[in-house]
């Protein structure tokens, strides 16, 4: 633990405690100083450089009137010093504030050992996400079904996340448990892989579950998320086609509607287009449940092959056969040969049912016969009820530049997923883990507006999405669900995006000061102040961000810590 020369931090806190009470009682000036500097500082969010100038610039007034200070006025007050000397005195006092402020500052930052801002790392290396060169590589063989914890509201124990430090010294905690999403946005290079660790970190020390979606694949991600998962002591899971210990993930879990709606759901139908989403719907709802009857196991394989006509009405008199013993007057009957015939000889006449049909079995067959195509039919694959009753971290690596269309499509079949997901924690009756989903480079996904529905209502359900991009989407939905986050983190972003994200962040009163000049003498004849605004954080400051840092915006917090520029702490291996 880090300790000053006022000695450990529980002494020094002691310590800290009797030089204020004597302070209060020998220096009220002293103090009323060091209030209203500390009062300022706040509400302006000045920085430390700025502080320690207008400290030192106050502090040699305040030598060069202290001769004049009747020091311990407070006693001699009660021995008959006049009132006009006492005001005097607590003047020139207030004068030291401000040094003061700055020394207690110093001398006291050392109790909040909790994040050090001299051993941060400002990049996105290995060395900065706590992850070492060569991580123990490996997972179970088969998912563990872990117990719960007896109290199911572990995560409210310290539900604060440390982010890291702002501007003066103070460390930043954010609490996320009534937080639907958080957008992250950067350029590459500016810390934005130290910040999906940090969180991911801090969410697993709060008893969080953790689903890490990563769309670049990257080893640095990987290494960090394999030691992060190991410092917390929870499983990993991982779905990573270049890992041999690597679980599958099955896209057609659920009853038929629920397959139906994942599978097609994934895909975009716009317009007139949505017509063929309808179809789509249709079918391959009928076809998972005939599947399903002949006691066969629903794949992504075995809807691509019966969405063919000729197949159909194969699977519908064997999903028949299969379920004959069902009577005809139960609700369990379903009459499979009618209905597959009848979509067969539908499609056989109609234009808009063909097309319907050969373009959801065209998608499918994409996905199915795609790269991830052998994850798809691996074994065992993921249970997400199983492996989120307890905290856990799962990790999906889906390097985008391999295959960026296939890419496209698991991803967006995963948010598919997470959705279903929490539609069953809504109706549960037993309160579930908090779990945190990150997708690293959204804009992989090609923008999905899949995920809106998600982003606006995963809280209710306890899912806080996080979403990570070096770029502001264009499609307004989306913009708007994301900029409307809780929690926005920018690290350095280009120019337009500068300036949208300054516009989101708000604006500030401010004192607008025009001075008149005479230029024949070039002397300041008039002068005029007024109140205005200014961007709470101005777009410049998002264009030059140095790596490491991001402007903060945490809609909950009171207006004065409501925007800041933080520093993010690298996971700290040693807690």
């Amino acid at each position: 633990m880090t300790t000053s020369f006022l000695g450990s931090p529980e002494r020094a806190r002691h310590r800290t405690h009797a030089l204020t009470l004597a302070a209060c009682l020998c220096l009220p000036g002293l103090v009323l100083g060091t209030v209203v500097a500390a009062h300022i500082w706040r509400q302006r969010q000045t920085p430390p450089s700025t502080r320690w100038g207008w400290s030192v610039v106050a502090a040699l007034l305040f030598l060069y009137i202290a001769p004049a200070v009747t020091w311990t006025w407070p006693g001699q007050l009660l021995s008959g010093a006049s009132f006009g000397s006492v005001i005097g005195c607590t003047i020139v006092e207030v004068l030291a504030g401000p040094l003061a402020l700055q020394a207690i500052t110093w001398l006291i930052a050392p109790l909040a050992h909790s994040v050090d801002p001299e051993h941060m790392a400002p990049a996105e290396t290995p060395a900065a996400t706590g992850a070492p060169e060569h991580a123990q590589e490996g997972t179970p063989t088969s998912p563990p079904h872990p117990v719960p914890e007896s109290d199911a509201s572990a995560h409210d124990r310290q539900p604060l996340l440390r982010l890291g430090v702002d501007a003066t010294g103070r460390v930043v905690n954010i609490d996320m448990r009534d937080e639907a999403s958080v957008f992250v946005a950067g350029l590459p290079g500016t810390g934005k892989t130290t910040t999906l660790i940090r969180l991911i970190a801090e969410s697993l020390r709060c008893g969080w579950c953790v689903i890490a979606v990563d769309l670049k694949g990257s080893g640095s991600m990987n290494r960090a998320i394999h030691t992060v998962a190991e410092r917390a002591a929870v499983p990993l899971y991982t779905v990573d086609r270049s890992d041999p210990h690597t679980y599958g993930y099955n896209t057609c879990s659920g009853d038929p509607t629920q397959v139906a709606n994942k599978l097609v759901g994934s895909f975009d139908f716009s317009g007139v287009a949505s017509v063929y989403q309808q179809v789509a719907l249709d079918a391959v709802s009928k076809v998972a449940a005939a599947v399903q009857a002949r006691d066969q196991a629903v794949t992504l394989g075995a809807i691509v092959a019966s969405l063919q006509t000729d197949e159909m009405l194969k699977l519908g008199r064997e999903a028949a056969t299969a379920s004959k013993h069902v009577p005809k007057d139960s609700p369990a009957y379903v009459d499979y040969v009618t209905h597959l015939t009848a979509l067969s000889k539908a499609a056989d006449k109609t234009r808009v049912l063909q097309e319907g049909l050969v373009g959801i079995q065209k998608r499918l067959a994409a996905l199915d016969g795609g790269s991830f195509g052998p994850l798809l039919r691996h074994a065992p694959a993921l249970e997400w009820e199983a492996i989120l009753a307890a905290p856990s971290l799962t990790y999906l690596s889906l390097p985008t530049l391999a295959s960026p269309a296939d890419v496209e499509l698991l991803g967006r079949v995963i948010i598919q997923d997470v959705k279903q997901l929490a539609d069953r924690r809504l109706r549960a009756l037993e309160p579930c883990p908090r779990c945190l989903l990150i997708i690293d480079e959204f804009g992989a996904l090609n923008e999905p507006t899949q995920i809106i529905d998600l982003i606006l209502q995963g809280r209710e359900a306890g899912i806080t999405t996080v979403a990570s991009t070096q770029f502001l989407p264009k499609t307004p939905a989306l913009l708007h669900a994301l900029l409307g986050a809780g929690v926005v983190m920018a690290h350095r972003v280009a120019s337009p995006d500068a300036e949208v994200l300054a516009s989101q962040f708000g604006t500030v009163p401010s004192m607008d000061v025009a001075t008149q000049v005479d230029y024949q003498t070039g002397e300041v004849t008039r002068g005029t102040v007024r109140r205005g605004q200014t961007y709470a954080i101005a777009p410049d400051r998002f264009r030059n961000l140095s790596p490491g840092h991001v402007a903060l915006r945490v809609a909950r917090e009171v207006p004065s810590l409501r925007h800041r520029i933080v520093r993010i702490s690298p996971e700290e291996i040693e807690r």
